[in-house]
């Protein structure tokens, strides 16, 4: 049986893996300040393979994902272990992109796959401190940015949309 400190925990890194989601579909990249240590470690599988430090992967985000007028990260199945002042978790995903051609075009793109995560507790509370992306399978074709409408903003929250 959980105590109520490994209940709250998890609770608390459920919310804080949520918030990274919430931050991705947004685009809002100051949120991701609460979700990862400042020296974390993060490993993508795809697109490409990118294993490299938080700092370097908030501004990779930034520019990569202007191509999309919308997205969707949905994870399910997460499980989260708790262990003192550390915890692991792990989670499946899919995340469906859409892009615009320059001619109004929709493209999607949609990848399955699962995270591994490696949490610290900080003084400020749960951080990720290692992320681990095992991209599965995609379906449809990531257009190229000089193919696609530029998105700095998501679609739906862009004022007048």
């Amino acid at each position: 049986m959980l105590t109520a400190q490994e209940i709250s925990d998890q609770i608390e890194i459920s919310q804080l893996l949520n918030r990274y989601f919430r931050a991705i579909d947004t685009k809002d990249w100051d949120l991701l300040d609460e979700v990862f240590t400042p020296d974390a470690r993060l490993h993508y599988t795809t697109p490409g393979e990118i294993e490299t430090t938080y700092a370097t992967m908030k501004t990779i985000f930034t520019t990569f994902t202007d191509s999309f007028a919308f997205m969707q990260h949905s994870p399910s199945q997460m499980v989260i272990e708790v262990d003192g002042d550390t915890a692991a978790s792990s989670n499946n995903l899919r995340a469906i992109h859409v892009q615009e051609t320059h001619d109004g075009e929709p493209n999607t793109w949609v990848v399955y796959g699962s995270y591994r995560d490696t949490l610290i507790r900080t003084p400020e509370g749960w951080r990720v401190s290692e992320r681990i992306f095992l991209g599965a399978h995609t379906e449809g074709e990531l257009l190229p940015p000089d193919r696609v409408k530029s998105f700095p903003i998501p679609r739906h929250l862009q004022t007048g949309s």
